[in-house]
């Protein structure tokens, strides 16, 4: 089969410029198509609606100090005075070197530009440090669900690879996806949630079962893409789109990356049933009170006054 596939390079080629063949252990090979700039995506008909925007060049300027001062905050909360531990995906709001990542002007144009209003927050930052053979099954991320009714389609992640980065240590996605009303890990079944080992072909083919779910109930053009990842060169995705996240590199390096999630100030991005009490106070016995339950996960809004976070009930927390 692997012969007949490569016989027919040419005329593959000639149809999808950007593809190539992932190599996988499975037994047959796994068809994804490298996608070198979103725009790859758009079809004939004008078709602009992939939910994937980039690659655009950013600077990663003190990524180093980001990475060093967010595992600091972490390790060291009580002698910071942190009642509990913080949330953890608000790198920008303890870490300045984090901050000034996620806030760069350049950054903030192109948010301001997908997402077609100046009136945004940045609700969460994430430090990503990922060893070769990782992978993160194919999900998709909660805080872009809650708020269906006002902010669907306007909240957007950005993967920005700092170190390490290459097409073999990058991210999985389906395009068109980010209208389904299902996770992508309830459409899948018995995936492990951070997986080791190294064999990473049932990433490509559970891929391959989304995007066959995708073009059968979102859309046509739905397709399994593979970001040609580079460090300094993000990119964005709409929130609800499915995604993976693999590192198979060749050089065996281990890949940094920070990951944002920007959305209107209106929107709403977090259900918490426990945000009406008061942390704990830490005591001999219990030194490190639970700490994602009753932290209120902190936003930066850019302009505007950004929303309450949803209680569990659906009513807005005070």
């Amino acid at each position: 089969e692997v012969g007949a596939v490569h016989g027919g390079a040419d005329r593959l080629m000639s149809m999808l410029s950007a593809a190539v063949i992932v190599a996988t252990t499975a037994a047959s090979p796994q068809l994804a198509q490298l996608l070198s700039r979103a725009t790859d995506l758009e079809t004939s008909g004008g078709d602009t609606t992939s939910g994937i925007h980039g690659p655009f060049p950013l600077s990663t300027d003190g990524w180093r100090e980001c990475v060093a001062g967010w595992e600091h905050v972490q390790k060291k909360w009580k002698s910071l005075g942190l009642i509990a531990h913080p949330y953890p995906k608000s790198a920008h709001a303890h870490v300045p070197a984090c901050r000034a990542l996620a806030m760069q002007p350049a950054l903030l144009r192109e948010m301001r530009a997908v997402i077609g209003t100046d009136d945004l927050m940045l609700a969460t930052m994430s430090v990503l440090v990922k060893e070769v053979g990782w992978e993160h099954r194919w999900h998709t991320d909660v805080e872009n669900a809650i708020d269906r009714t006002r902010c669907n389609d306007t909240s957007w992640t950005v993967w920005l690879p700092l170190d390490g980065a290459a097409p073999d240590s990058s991210m999985l996605m389906v395009s068109h996806s980010h209208g389904a009303r299902d996770f992508a890990q309830a459409k899948l079944h018995k995936q492990c949630k951070v997986c080791e080992g190294g064999d990473f072909s049932s990433l490509w083919r559970r891929g391959g079962q989304l995007a066959k779910v995708a073009r059968r109930e979102l859309s046509p053009h739905a397709a399994l893409v593979q970001l040609a990842a580079a460090d300094t060169q993000a990119w964005a995705f709409r929130g609800a789109t499915w995604h993976a996240s693999f590192n198979n590199a060749s050089s065996r390096k281990t890949r940094t990356a920070v990951q944002m999630h920007f959305m209107p100030t209106r929107c709403k991005f977090r259900s918490d049933s426990g945000l009406e009490n008061a942390p704990e106070l830490p005591t001999s016995e219990r030194q490190r009170p639970p700490g994602i339950g009753v932290v209120l996960p902190p936003v930066i809004p850019l302009q505007g006054k950004a929303s309450a976070t949803l209680r569990g009930s659906g009513e807005e927390a005070t």
